[in-house]
């Protein structure tokens, strides 16, 4: 199942879709031919109201999947918030201290902040780890 993983956004989606919608209408043909019932007022109700809980519940399964996502975006900011402004205060004290170890210091922290723009956020970009 780890393949999955592997495929692109836009292939994954269209192989969700499509797998979900030859299920259903599979079924679908597959229960009008096996069951030949009498289309009554009283069996169309009670399949629009079985549709209409299938929906209900579809939409909020949806709602919730949206929220967390948005959570999580929310905590991935406020996760690069923190460290910014945790590199900046360091750099910052760094400079009240000076001398040779504490410039050393704040190059590598300068080296640091450059490689995480720079290389690290294009990896994760891409859905990569940096090494």
């Amino acid at each position: 199942m780890m393949w999955l993983y592997d495929l692109p956004n836009w292939l994954l989606g269209t192989l969700i879709v499509g797998v979900t919608t030859i299920v259903c209408v599979g079924g679908f043909i597959l229960i009008h031919t096996l069951v030949r019932g009498e289309r009554t007022d009283e069996v169309s109700n009670v399949a629009i109201s079985f549709i209409s809980v299938v929906c209900a519940f579809h939409s909020l399964l949806i709602a919730f999947s949206a929220c967390l996502v948005w959570q999580d975006f929310e905590n991935s900011e406020n996760a690069v918030a923190v460290e910014a402004n945790t590199v900046e205060d360091v750099y910052r004290d760094l400079g009240i201290y000076g001398g040779p170890q504490a410039s050393d210091a704040a190059r590598t922290l300068l080296e640091y902040a450059k490689v995480v723009v720079e290389v690290e956020w294009p990896l994760l970009a891409d859905g990569e780890a940096s090494p």
